[in-house]
């Protein structure tokens, strides 16, 4: 083949190549989705007051599982509904807010001003927002006592009774 007959060649390489490294990367990552029914992902997530939280320490409960970030206009009128709900629930149900996209200091502001009291982590990486799939904050799951997402909310949940009715079919669910 002469130089100059086949200048399609090149770049049908690099395309293939492209294609091949996108194929491998999402065959190795596996599904970055969850969906009601399904596995909640394991997680570790480290608290913005200090320590660690580990998703599978908390089997056996029901788990409200939060994400929201400190710029989130809508996070900021969900903020009071899911701490009065959390308040209800006392130790029946775990939550736990998960700061997307932040910066920890603005996450520890926004936790203060809206006066959460539940545990509250930064997600630095976006590990734990690609395992779940999240397409946005906020957004909440509401995992049963058997480690399975039972409900999923996109966007913010601003009647406290939205969040109770999905934390009443968990807890009944639930062995």
């Amino acid at each position: 083949m002469s130089k100059g007959k086949a200048p399609w060649l090149v770049p049908l390489l690099a395309g293939l190549l492209v294609l091949i490294v996108l194929v491998w990367g999402f065959l190795k990552s596996g599904p970055s989705y969850v969906q009601v029914g399904g596995w909640a992902p394991d997680f570790t997530l480290p608290l913005l007051d200090g320590g660690e939280m580990c998703l599978k320490e908390l089997h056996g409960q029901v788990v409200v599982l939060n994400f929201w970030a400190s710029w989130c206009s809508p996070c900021r009128l969900e903020a009071r509904v899911l701490e009065q709900v959390w308040k209800e629930y006392g130790g029946e149900v775990t939550f736990v807010g998960i700061a997307h996209n932040d910066v920890p200091q603005r996450a520890r502001a926004f936790v203060q001003r809206h006066g959460v009291t539940y545990p509250n982590g930064l997600d630095a990486r976006g590990e734990i927002a690609r395992a779940y799939g999240l397409t946005g904050v906020p957004e909440t799951f509401v995992i049963d006592r058997e480690g399975l997402v039972h409900a999923h909310h996109v966007g913010a949940i601003i009647e406290a009774d939205a969040l109770v009715s999905m934390i009443e079919e968990a807890l009944n669910a639930s062995p």
